[in-house]
């Protein structure tokens, strides 16, 4: 290999040996080429004969211009400019297969462009509409421009910028195809497209990489880590898992701002700017993934796929709906121990033999071991075709995880039935002796409230159906709700005070009573339900309406009890003999009218019954026959 300059005397061609130094050959082989002050004439490649592969280097004292000619495709193993000018040509390719590295001058692109490094320190590079292909790409200059290629830029390795060059992006798109730390901080492009395969891509921090719109990545089995910013518009579908880094990362949607994440999964950060971005998360697999939101807030979550992949959700959230309703394969969504989603709407179930079994990720099932989800919304929301353990959701509204769901294990105020069911009902007969215990074993496995110790505060709307059970509050009970329960077989205790500041309705086995202003208990208040004796110990006052349907009943009040409002009832013509006995399974609502007591035989009182159990038979013996369905809470199985 020897070194050949240029030494023309006059603007001439490549292919003339006068035109090269000692003027009896032209280069051969891989000789390296050098355009210098020697000679400053033009040079036109018009044949390059035999050279190939040579390195090319045009000095900074070369003021020529070295023009590409038509159908002559130049290969070099690098290629230098720190002077003058070389302009390609569009019916031409230029390839280095080592550096394409600019000091100086001017480098017009002509055709195809293919280098492994692409290096601007200083100097003017003019793309054309034609295609570039680089691994790695340097711009650290700052008193030169840069405009890109209008066409399609490959991008297989690192693009860093430093500095303040002058970058026009001309309209192209760059083609991420391979790993690459994309750290382009300021300047402006006009589209990145990004396919890898299986391998990572980051968008490094101040970078804004604009995807475009409806876009389409993909990275594989590896994963996208933005720090910078992305932006895009309508739907990205996304191959690979994303990871967005703390305080920078941000993701800007536009028009339907839907990510729709295939086999990968979500790491968000918080201080992410995220836009309230809609994603799906689509699991073709049996792979698990993981949903890390960092206790962001998000737009609509959908995990969607048939595959029986396991998604983890964790951190507590913020969704506007939380969406896994395919049906097409049973799969697990587990929720850390501790957390909360919190949702505007919920939309998950299952389908008839492919369960969407919910639990939390680790540990005994204990009340520690739960997590939450929480609605916003004030509607009451359905499920279906779901195995539930470890849950907490609200009391009010009201939970429904369906008739085909199945209640594992350790769950709070979920409804394991479907709104507004109807159910025929014939209640056992019991005799006194024997009730409460009967129905207590009959009962058992019912939903049971949780027992405190402390303040047990309900702001929202209470619905409550209690088996054999008993509530005990040595602090403070306050509902500033609407409380609707129905007890039976259950006695309720206050140490302390308990204060009802909107509606009370409780029907305990022919007892309902409501309290439309406020019902302080300043001493023990002590229930019994079967034949119910109300003590008082202390006093007991209700300035607002009480109505009452009593039973064989005593009321003795030790203290005092005191009455404010209006006692109003209204019976169908009914018997009720002191020595029998009242079985309601349901809701009992009645107002009472004209009545007359008889303490120590029976009870006569006639008018009209307003109630919700249907036609209703008493007779002497004690005995209530359901006749009608009765509309149940759907929790409840007698």
């Amino acid at each position: 290999m020897a070194t050949r300059t240029w030494s023309a005397a006059a603007n001439g061609n490549w292919s003339s040996a006068a035109n090269w130094d000692g003027g009896v050959s032209v280069p051969t082989g891989t000789d390296a080429i050098v355009f210098s002050a020697t000679s400053v004439k033009n040079c036109a490649i018009d044949n390059l004969g035999s050279w190939s592969g040579g390195l090319v280097a045009i000095a900074s004292t070369y003021t020529g211009v070295i023009t590409q000619n038509s159908g002559v495709n130049l290969t070099s193993a690098s290629f230098g400019v720190s002077g003058g000018t070389f302009t390609g040509h569009a019916a031409a390719t230029f390839t280095s297969t080592g550096l394409l590295v600019q000091t100086g001058g001017i480098f017009n692109q002509g055709g195809a462009l293919v280098c492994t490094t692409f290096t601007v320190h200083a100097g003017t590079f003019v793309g054309s509409s034609a295609s570039m292909s680089t691994t790695t790409v340097v711009l650290d200059n700052s008193s030169g421009n840069i405009t890109a290629t209008s066409g399609t830029w490959t991008l297989a390795g690192s693009f860093t910028k430093t500095n303040s060059p002058t970058w026009n992006a001309n309209g192209g798109t760059i083609n991420i195809t391979a790993a690459c730390t994309f750290n382009a901080p300021s300047l402006t492009f006009n589209l990145i497209n990004i396919t890898t395969t299986n391998a990572a891509v980051t968008i490094s921090a101040s970078t804004t990489a604009p995807l475009g719109a409806s876009p389409t990545t993909t990275v594989g089995t590896s994963t996208l880590t933005i720090t910078g910013t992305i932006t895009f518009s309508g739907t990205w579908s996304h191959t690979g898992s994303i990871t967005v880094t703390a305080t920078t990362g941000t993701i800007t949607g536009s028009g339907a701002n839907l990510l729709n994440m295939i086999e990968g999964t979500w790491t968000g950060n918080s201080g992410n700017t995220l836009g309230a971005i809609n994603i799906t998360m689509t699991i073709t697999s049996a792979t698990a993934r993981t949903f890390a939101g960092a206790g962001l807030t998000y737009g609509n979550f959908y995990r969607a796929g048939s595959g029986t992949g396991q998604l983890t959700i964790s951190d507590s959230n913020t969704f506007v709906d939380l969406k896994d309703n395919d049906g097409t394969a049973a799969h697990t969504l587990v929720f850390t121990n501790g957390t909360t989603q919190t949702v505007s709407t919920w939309t998950v179930s299952g389908s008839s033999g492919k369960l969407v079994t919910m639990t939390h990720s680790s540990g005994e099932h204990t009340a520690g071991n739960r997590y939450t989800i929480h609605t916003t919304g004030s509607v009451d929301l359905s499920s279906d075709y779901l195995s539930i353990s470890d849950s907490v959701v609200d009391a009010s509204p009201i939970w429904y995880a369906g008739a085909n769901s199945t209640d594992g294990t350790n769950n709070v105020n979920w409804i394991f039935g479907v709104a507004g069911a109807t159910r025929s009902i014939i209640p056992p007969t019991f005799h006194r002796w024997t009730r409460i215990p009967a129905l207590r074993a009959a009962r058992r496995g019912l939903f049971k409230p949780s027992v405190s110790s402390a303040v047990d505060s309900v702001t929202g709307t209470l619905a409550a159906t209690l088996g054999d059970d008993a509530l005990a509050a040595a602090g403070a009970e306050s509902f500033s709700g609407t409380l609707a329960s129905t007890l039976d077989g259950v006695t309720l205790a206050a140490t302390g005070a308990e204060t009802e500041t909107g509606t009370l309705s409780s029907a305990l086995d022919g007892v309902t009573e409501a309290a439309t202003g406020a019902e302080t208990f300043t001493g023990t208040f002590t229930v019994t339900l079967d034949g119910v004796t109300a003590v008082v110990t202390g006093s007991e006052t209700i300035p607002g309406t009480l109505a009452v349907t009593l039973g064989d009943d005593t009321l003795a009040a030790a203290g005092v009890e005191t009455i404010t409002g209006t006692a109003a009832a209204t019976l169908e013509e009914v018997t009720l003999v002191a020595a029998a006995y009242e079985v309601e399974t349901g809701t009992f609502t009645v107002t009472l009218d004209g009545v007359t007591e008889v303490a120590a035989g029976s009870e006569v009182m006639s008018g009209a019954l307003a109630s919700t159990l249907g036609d209703v038979d008493f007779d002497a013996v004690g005995e209530r026959t359901f006749r009608t369905k009765w509309v149940s809470a759907p929790s409840r199985w007698w």
